[in-house]
C-alpha cells in the first residue's frame, strides 16, 4: 500500500525504482521520488531542485499522466546523471490532479507552498491549465505545460510563469485542413469534449475550412467521460460526412471507437483523431482504429536516430512502457528547463524564466525552442495508426511560430 509521504522523512528512504514511482503514482496517492540518486529533503535546498508534478493519476487520463511522467523521467536521470541543473539532482513530487480544475489549483499550491517546488510540470487539461496557470503568476513559481492547447484563444497565452511546451492552431490546424481538403474531402464533421481545448479548435477548424472552401457540416460536443455516443453517431451518420474530426478524450474515446467499429461506421468516412492516443485505447477491438489520422509533433515512429534512443530507454526502463504525443513533448520540457538554467547560469524562477526564453533543445522531436514569449517552435507531423495501434508518419509541416506576439 502506498501512504504519503512528507517532506520531513524524505532524506531517509533510498531513491524510489521507476517501477515502483509509477505503481505508487497510479494508485493516486502523493508520491514522492527522487530520480537518479537519493536526495536530501527540502526543496530549493543547495543541493536539491524540487520539480512539482500536477497530473491527473486517477480516472481515464491516468495512462496519459504515467507517458508524461515516464518522458520527464527519462531526461530527469540523464541530466541527474551528468552532474544535475546547475549542480542539483533534481527531485520529483508527484499529486493527483484528478481532472478537476479547483484540484489543480489546491494541489499545485500544496506542491509550491509545502514541497518548496522550485518549477511545477502539467497539467493535462486546458481548463486545469488555464486554472492554475494565476497560482504560478501569484507564488511567482514557472510552469512547464507539455500538451497542445488552443494557443491564442487561451488566457493565459500571455503568461509570463507558464511556458506552453506543446503546439498550437497555427502549429498544426492552419498547415493541417488544407492538406485534408486535397487528400480526404470537403465535408468536415467535428466533436468534441465538452470543455476549453476542443471549443477553441474547432473555432480554429471552422475558420480554416472557410476561408479553403470546404464545409462543416455538423458540430457536437460531449460531457467529460461520458460513454453515451450512440445517439450522436447515429447524427453523424446521417450526416455523412468525408472527414469525422474529434478531439474526444478519456473514456469517450474509447466508447467512440468501439461503437464506431460494432456498428460498422468505420469506413464510412475518414476520421482525424486529435486526442486518439493508442495508450488510451485499452478494451477497442483489433483494427477498431486503424487508418485513424492524428497531427502531433511527436509520435513513437518518428524516424531519426535521437527518437529510436528515447523510445529504447523507455522501454528499458519501466515495466509497463507508455509512449504517447505528450511522452516527447515531456522530455523536450525538460530540456529545455536545462537549456534555460545552463544560460542563466543559477536556478531561480527568475533564472528560469529568463533562460528559457531564447533557449532551444534537442528532442525525439528534433530541436526545439522557446523564440519569443514562453511559446516553443516545433513542427507537426500527420500520422496514420497501422494495425499494431502505433502511428505512422506520412507528412511533416514546417515549424513555425504562432503569428501572435505578446511583448
Amino acid at each position: 500500500m502506498v501512504t504519503d509521504t512528507s517532506r520531513d522523512d524524505r532524506a531517509d528512504r533510498g531513491p524510489v525504482t521507476r517501477r515502483k514511482f509509477l505503481v505508487a503514482a497510479g494508485t493516486g496517492a502523493t508520491v514522492s521520488a527522487l530520480s537518479g540518486c537519493a536526495g536530501q529533503g527540502g526543496g530549493g535546498g543547495s543541493d536539491q531542485f524540487t520539480l512539482g508534478m500536477a497530473l491527473p493519476l486517477s480516472g481515464g487520463l491516468s495512462p496519459t499522466s504515467n507517458s508524461m511522467i515516464q518522458g520527464a523521467e527519462v531526461a530527469i536521470d540523464r541530466i541527474n546523471e551528468n552532474g544535475g541543473l546547475n549542480g542539483k539532482q533534481i527531485e520529483t513530487v508527484v499529486e493527483d490532479t484528478e481532472i478537476d480544475p479547483q484540484t489543480t489549483v489546491q494541489k499545485t499550491k500544496k506542491l509550491i507552498q509545502q514541497d518548496d517546488a522550485d518549477a511545477i510540470f502539467g497539467p493535462v487539461l486546458s481548463s486545469s491549465r488555464q486554472a492554475m496557470a494565476p497560482v504560478l503568476s501569484q507564488e511567482e513559481v514557472p510552469g512547464f505545460y507539455p500538451v497542445e492547447y488552443e494557443g491564442r484563444e487561451a488566457n493565459d497565452y500571455c503568461n509570463d510563469w507558464l511556458f506552453k511546451i506543446g503546439d498550437v492552431p497555427a502549429q498544426k490546424i492552419v498547415p493541417l485542413i488544407p492538406w485534408l481538403l486535397e487528400n480526404h474531402g470537403n465535408s468536415f464533421y467535428l466533436l468534441g469534449s465538452d470543455y476549453v481545448w476542443p471549443h477553441s479548435m474547432n473555432r480554429v477548424i471552422k475558420r480554416e475550412l472557410n476561408k479553403h472552401g470546404g464545409e462543416t457540416i455538423g458540430e457536437e460536443y460531449i460531457s467529460l467521460g461520458s460513454t453515451d455516443v450512440s445517439s450522436i453517431l447515429s447524427r453523424v451518420e446521417s450526416a455523412d460526412p468525408d472527414i469525422l474530426f474529434t478531439e474526444v478524450t478519456s473514456t469517450t474515446s474509447q466508447a467512440l471507437q468501439k461503437q464506431m467499429f460494432n456498428r460498422g461506421l468505420r469506413e464510412n468516412w475518414q476520421q482525424v483523431g486529435l486526442a486518439n492516443q493508442s495508450i488510451l485505447m485499452e478494451g477497442v477491438p483489433d483494427g477498431a482504429i486503424e487508418g485513424c489520422l492524428n497531427c502531433q509533433p511527436y509520435f513513437e515512429n518518428l524516424d531519426n536516430e535521437q527518437n529510436e534512443q528515447f523510445v529504447s530507454a523507455i522501454s528499458e526502463n519501466f515495466d509497463d512502457p507508455m509512449i504517447g504525443p505528450y511522452t516527447g513533448l515531456s522530455i523536450a520540457a525538460i530540456n529545455l528547463l536545462e537549456a534555460g538554467v545552463n544560460s542563466a547560469g543559477g536556478t531561480s524562477p527568475d533564472d528560469i524564466v529568463s533562460g528559457v526564453a531564447g533557449a532551444s533543445a534537442q528532442t525525439p522531436m528534433g530541436e526545439v525552442s522557446v523564440p519569443y514569449d514562453t511559446q516553443i517552435k516545433v513542427s507537426a507531423t500527420v500520422a496514420r495508426m497501422n494495425s499494431n495501434v502505433k502511428y505512422d508518419p506520412i507528412k511533416t509541416f514546417d515549424a513555425v511560430m504562432p503569428p501572435e506576439h505578446c511583448n
